[in-house]
């Protein structure tokens, strides 16, 4: 920021001249510092919007028609980048009536230069016809364990700031489908059901039944989500028979808020994945997993920098993960024409105590903290980092980044076209055949010193 010079040591001249040309002088300052005035201000609210659990979503798509055929529901949706999302299984979550009503649309059956024609495949809630001019889509398809055909439990974790909502997730099948999604008649159910069910079972290693079920996987969502968001992860560990435990944290909306109600970014949220820890370990966990998604992975990376537990942590598994969080928001201002300047500042007031009654923080964060491009030789667990490169949010460069600089431990499976967060709808097989593979090589036993191989 240009520096304001007041030298109040030289009298002004007296002359009519000299009366002028101060009065030039204090009008142009007076606009200089107004300008200065309105670019600190564009730049706290740039902070706060980082920091500031949304209210309510975005409905950013518009719907075009709503109608049925012979073999059920269709939604016609203008194209977007999300809506036009393809692939195997390609299932989504729509929302639509400002987050009243929920669906899951899947197949493609037509489309033109700007509009995109998909089978709803179930309507979980909401009334969606012809009226509902907007949604949104997102990756998450269900919204509870048992509706994915999961057995869970609802269990409380005592937090640092108190209590916080979970699912436990039992290491057994439950013996409904698994991922089962309503499809019309002509669809062979049996492409529909969970690889487990149609495939041969995972191999076993010494390291299987009861002791399998002793490993367990702590899933993190990320920012502006919530538990339902990993849903989708459940069928990949379960298959292993691992158990699953699915944690809130502050200021997501169900976990005991902090005092500010403002995210940190994972530089204190991770102790409420420590907490969830110290709850899998005194209910028989021997060994942890951190699963973390989005700003879950900048969560689960704080907490493998700052554990107690760090012998018992077996490695991490991210997906479409802050990696460095200076990169993801100045990628996401320029998204947004942000001027540079702007953003600079709302990066410097987020990191400075002076400037927290401007960004409503209880304390400043420590953005260095939160590169792990620049930590990478910090890493002492193994890693695996899934990343699309049309993300769209969160840039897959500090993934590739990190990857590279710590190819003894980070094993990198790129997507192209996925998206933030929607690798499982993408690419399904892709997504749980390199979650399997890579789990099932961290749980095999294998002679000290001998490295395990890598699939890049």
């Amino acid at each position: 920021m240009p520096e304001h010079r007041d030298n109040r040591s030289e009298a002004p001249q007296r002359s009519g001249r000299g009366l002028s040309l101060l009065g030039v002088v204090a009008g142009v300052t007076g606009a200089a510092a107004a300008v200065m005035a309105a670019g600190a201000a564009a730049s706290a609210h740039v902070a706060r919007e980082v920091v500031m659990p949304p209210r309510r979503r975005t409905e950013d798509v518009s719907v075009q028609a709503v109608w049925s055929d012979a073999d059920g529901l269709l939604i016609t949706l203008k194209s977007t980048r999300d809506s036009r999302l393809a692939g195997v299984p390609g299932e989504y979550s729509f929302w639509f009536d400002e987050g009243r009503g929920h669906a899951v649309i899947g197949e493609i059956v037509d489309q033109t230069w700007d509009s995109i024609t998909r089978r709803v495949l179930r309507v979980d809630f909401g009334v969606l016809d012809g009226r509902v001019r907007r949604g949104r889509v997102n990756g998450w398809v269900w919204l509870t364990p048992e509706s994915a055909g999961f057995d869970a439990q609802n269990v409380l974790i005592d937090g640092p700031l108190g209590p916080n909502p979970a699912w436990l997730v039992s290491h057994e099948p439950s013996g409904r489908p698994v991922y089962a999604v309503d499809r019309p008649d002509d669809v062979d159910e049996a492409a529909s059901a969970h690889p487990a069910e149609a495939s041969e079972p995972p191999t076993e290693t010494a390291e299987s039944g009861a002791d399998r079920s002793q490993t367990w996987v702590i899933h993190v969502h990320g920012r502006a989500s919530a538990r339902p968001e990993v849903v989708r992860g459940l069928g990949a560990v379960q298959q292993l028979g691992l158990t699953s435990l699915v944690v809130s944290y502050r200021n997501d909306g169900e976990a005991t808020p902090s005092a500010d109600n403002r995210y940190a970014l994972g530089e204190t949220e991770w102790e409420d994945v420590e907490a969830a820890i110290d709850y899998a370990l005194s209910h028989g966990a021997k060994k942890v997993f951190l699963f973390g998604w989005s700003m879950g992975g900048a969560i689960v990376l704080q907490t493998l920098a700052r554990t107690r537990h760090a012998r018992r942590i077996g490695g991490v598994l991210l997906d479409s993960p802050v990696v460095d969080w200076g990169d993801a928001l100045a990628y996401q201002a320029d998204a947004s024409s942000v001027p540079a300047p702007v953003r600079e500042f709302a990066l410097t007031l987020l990191g400075r105590r002076w400037a927290t009654p401007a960004t409503g923080l209880q304390s400043p964060i420590d953005l260095d903290a939160l590169n792990w491009v620049a930590r990478a030789g910090e890493l002492r667990k193994p890693v695996l980092l899934m990343h699309s490169d049309d993300d769209g949010f969160v840039p897959s460069g500090p993934s590739r980044e990190l990857a590279a600089a710590r190819p003894d431990l980070v094993t990198f499976v790129p997507f192209k076209t996925a998206r933030h967060c929607k690798l499982w709808n993408h690419d399904r097989e892709l997504w749980e055949t390199s979650v399997t593979d890579w789990l099932t090589e961290r749980l095999a036993p294998t002679a000290a010193g001998t490295p395990r191989a890598r699939r890049r």
